[in-house]
């Protein structure tokens, strides 16, 4: 979710968000897989974990189980042209960091996605997993009233109160304001 220059986010699983600024990772969603926890360990290496047999497999997910999973929140500001990319694993595993970070510099965002979903589906071809993305450029916020959104922990780092009522609490705010902006036009 996106208000005024503010963006917050709730993962769960294995696709990734990834806050790209200045040709660099400012931020990027952890993977919620067994393997991951190995590697933040360091009981293995990311080359390890990149053609690790359970690399496939999520300690938490949507769906399967009757129990909410736990959910990681996170929020941060944006800046001028930020670019946001979440994607699925059939993405970024597919292709080098690298690949991903140039996305941000891309002058054609949409011409450069699309090169990077074929340079996906070819390094992984024949067993290529969905290869899912949304990519944004965050121009600026012009409106001369920006709203700051209310803050979001994110609750992997055990923050007090519910994380996941705050951040629909958050969404709620988000559509009667966009709402009431709406009624402005």
């Amino acid at each position: 979710m996106i208000q005024g220059n503010q963006i917050c986010w709730a993962h769960v699983g294995d696709c990734r968000l990834y806050l790209l600024r200045k040709g660099r990772i400012i931020q990027q969603t952890q993977d919620h897989t067994p393997i991951q926890e190995l590697l933040a360990r360091g009981e293995i290496s990311a080359d390890e974990a990149r053609f690790h047999p359970q690399r496939s497999n999520v300690s938490r997910c949507l769906g399967g189980s009757s129990q909410l999973p736990k959910v990681s929140l996170t929020n941060t500001r944006l800046e001028k042209n930020d670019t946001i990319l979440l994607c699925s694993d059939g993405l970024w595993a597919a292709v080098p960091e690298q690949n991903l970070i140039s996305l941000g510099a891309a002058d054609d965002l949409e011409a450069s996605a699309y090169k990077l979903a074929e340079d996906a589906e070819s390094a992984s071809y024949p067993h290529s997993d969905n290869i899912s993305m949304v990519a944004l450029r965050w121009i600026a916020d012009t409106r001369s009233d920006s709203r700051k959104a209310s803050p979001v922990t994110d609750q992997s780092n055990g923050s007090a109160g519910d994380p996941l009522q705050q951040a629909i609490d958050t969404i709620h705010q988000a559509m009667i304001d966009y709402a009431a902006e709406i009624k402005k036009v």
